[in-house]
């Protein structure tokens, strides 16, 4: 908590000059998407402005600081890791300009879920299939560390389908508690088994997050959870829970510090309420004139 308060909430003379400064940003960053030279471009700038236009250690401040969740603000966040991560899903090179490694896509996925937002899996999961059969998965998993949070959220997609993901033929290294996990807990309906193993869970999340904003402490490292809005948001377990009541299953309730996070409530987004920013609706419409493939878009958060 020391580190959230002295790192990580934004000072009250912060906000006006992210709210003064952030439309005129924007608008750089969109340009660079719409003057790009040909498609594949497109989808790299598209991506680099979702990255760098979603906010959520905004969010986390006002849920922290108020006890209260921005609809608005984590509708318009879920919507960009939305963009970004079916942009990256389609653009299947080899080679690759700015492209989401592997934990990053696993935190936006666990995020989604954690929120109850599936709807974009059926429309990506066959391009990550095909990521998967083309070897691109190479480009962006570091092979020398064990993966956690992609794994994660690949088991969660490919087990409601009924698939299995050989990651050894894949040669990716594997941290053996989550695929432990999603293997024999996932779909378990021992209270006690998925009690233990969601423990577990937020045990690693605390483990493998990084608090220190070091070298040492980052991504290649093993430290995964690097997003600051994610530092005490249990989101695995909201992701579980929610991927669960999907299949009919129910949840208990765990007894956990992450548990007692103003982020444990922070988790029900209301599209049907969100004002959506200016620039998404062209934005949308210009992903699907240049990519057909990314029309469904225009129908994701309604």
């Amino acid at each position: 908590m020391n580190h959230v308060k002295k790192h990580v909430l934004w000072k009250d003379e912060y906000f006006e000059c992210y709210y003064r400064l952030n439309p005129e940003l924007v608008q750089k960053r969109l340009d660079k998407i719409y003057q790009a030279e040909d498609d594949l471009m497109v989808l790299i700038s598209t991506q680099l402005f979702c990255f760098l236009q979603a906010n959520g250690t905004l969010y986390f401040d006002g849920c922290y600081k108020t006890g209260k969740a921005d609809n608005s603000l984590l509708c318009t966040n879920l919507a960009l890791w939305s963009i970004e991560l079916a942009c990256d899903h389609f653009d299947i090179r080899e080679e690759r300009g700015h492209t989401t490694k592997f934990s990053e896509q696993g935190e936006s996925w666990l995020t989604l879920f954690a929120c109850n937002q599936f709807s974009l899996v059926p429309y990506c999961y066959p391009a990550i299939q095909r990521g998967f059969q083309s070897g691109v998965l190479k480009e962006i998993v570091p092979f020398y560390r064990e993966q956690k949070l992609g794994i994660l959220a690949m088991e969660i997609m490919a087990r409601e389908r009924g698939d299995t993901i050989n990651w050894e033929a894949m040669q990716v290294r594997v941290d053996p508690v989550y695929l432990d996990f999603c293997q024999n807990i996932l779909l378990s309906s021992d209270d006690e088994l998925v009690r233990t193993g969601l423990i577990t869970l937020c045990d690693k999340h605390l483990e493998w997050t990084d608090f220190h904003n070091s070298d040492k402490h980052c991504c290649l490292t093993g430290y995964e959870i690097q997003r600051q809005d994610l530092l005490l948001w249990p989101f695995e377990y909201q992701a579980v829970k929610n991927w669960r009541a999907r299949q009919g299953l129910s949840t208990p309730m765990i007894e956990h510090p992450l548990m007692n996070s103003p982020m444990t409530t922070a988790n029900c987004p209301d599209f049907s309420q969100w004002q959506r920013p200016e620039w998404f609706n062209p934005l949308v419409d210009f992903l699907a004139q240049r990519r057909p493939e990314l029309a469904f878009l225009r129908h994701l958060f309604i």
